[in-house]
């Protein structure tokens, strides 16, 4: 049976656009993650370029385990990337 772990969905229609968070996305994310404001109510922190794409780099590892599937979510005809959202182990 194929699982949405081995062939990652890439989910879309006029407005939205889901796709599994990869290591293509680093440099559009690091402006985004490298902001010290966005982070003071979170326990992720990102200070440098190399820990997001350590973090980005387990995600892929998790999503490879079955652990958590973390999905980008971006405006389909825009390209922005608005938000992110985690599955995990429930899948």
């Amino acid at each position: 049976m194929n699982s949405i772990y081995q062939f990652p969905p890439l989910l879309e229609n006029e407005r939205v656009k889901l796709e599994p968070l990869e290591l293509k996305h680093v440099e559009e994310l690091l402006p985004i993650a490298l902001n010290p404001d966005l982070w003071q109510l979170s326990s992720q922190n990102f200070r440098s370029k190399e820990e997001l794409e350590a973090y980005i780099n387990a995600v892929i590892v998790e999503r490879a385990t079955k652990k958590a599937f973390l999905l980008l979510f971006m405006i389909s005809n825009q390209g922005n990337m608005p938000g992110a959202h985690a599955l995990a182990k429930w899948l």
